[in-house]
């Protein structure tokens, strides 16, 4: 797949061309091989009497090589695959034919949220679009993990995200503009801001959750220009009121209770839609009520 190089600008292009999820597993399997293969031949006196010291030591850099190169592009693309099976005969032959401590520890997804973690993985990274890879995939399986959550908010930092490592490896960004953008939504995302957020909801996390299912479901029915995102914070607000009013210990198992919770949102639906002349349909206001829940019953349990 790949020849052995030296080269560090070599190298960088080896782990962009990594990039492809299908390749990177392909790597990863081919050098599972080529380990275990390698380690059966080491073991073996008659190879190692019958093979040129030069062939030998061309086979232990390109160990090393692609151990270290698997290291890199596991950490730059948050890989956690599970390879446990391979890793205790992978380190043994690094250990006895490399050197202890030559090559790094694999590392793949890194915890954003802790400081001390994302400054070693970016200090590891080589160059801008390392670090701009190293942080846009770690962002995008937090973004995974909590879409639920807070699915709008989650939803379009993704797509957002997606347009960015898209325009890069289209060569429509530079690496610079690459690391200021994806460190822009890195920090958006870890901090849940949203610039376009009614001032209401600024110290209400759960209003702001139920805020962006509720506006997704009204915005088709503005007119005229007007925006209802005013009316989705109140309406958001009302929510957060309605369930956290009814909330008790193990509701999320009990009917009765989320029924009691359903039936108090759809009321203020009916009314919210009288007073305002909103044309919510009985769909609508059952999207509004059942995404509104599954957010609640993700954040609290």
């Amino acid at each position: 797949m790949f020849k052995t190089v030296k080269n560090t600008r070599d190298r960088e292009q080896y782990e962009r061309l990594l990039a492809d999820d299908e390749l990177r597993l392909r790597f990863y399997d081919k050098f599972a091989v080529f380990a275990r293969i390698l380690g059966l031949a080491m073991s073996s006196v008659s190879f190692l009497e019958d093979t040129p010291e030069k062939t030998l030591k061309t086979y232990k850099a390109d160990l090393k090589f692609f151990a270290e190169l698997r290291a890199s592009v596991r950490r730059r693309y948050a890989e956690v695959i599970d390879y446990s099976e391979y890793e205790p005969k992978i380190k043994k032959l690094i250990d006895m034919h490399v050197g202890t401590g030559e090559v790094e520890k694999i590392t793949g997804a890194v915890n954003l949220f802790n400081k001390e973690q994302r400054r070693e993985a970016i200090a590891a990274a080589t160059g801008d679009a390392s670090m701009a890879d190293t942080i846009a995939y770690n962002v995008k399986r937090v973004i995974h993990q909590r879409m639920d959550e807070d699915p709008v908010f989650y939803k379009r930092f993704s797509e957002m995200l997606q347009e960015v490592i898209d325009a890069f490896r289209a060569q429509r960004l530079a690496e610079a503009q690459y690391l200021k953008r994806t460190q822009e939504i890195e920090h958006a995302v870890l901090n849940r801001t949203d610039e376009g957020l009614p001032a209401a909801l600024k110290n209400h996390d759960m209003a702001r959750r139920y805020h962006g299912v509720i506006y997704e479901v009204m915005k088709p029915h503005e007119k005229g220009g007007s925006s209802l995102k005013g009316l989705a914070a109140e309406v958001a607000l009302e929510v957060e009121n309605i369930i956290s009013g009814l909330y008790i210990r193990d509701w999320t198992t009990n009917n009765d209770q989320k029924n009691k919770i359903r039936t108090a949102i759809e009321d203020l639906l009916f009314e919210e839609k009288k007073k305002h002349g909103v044309d919510l349909s009985f769909d609508d206001m059952d999207a509004i009520m059942d995404r509104s829940l599954d957010v609640a019953i993700k954040v609290m349990p």
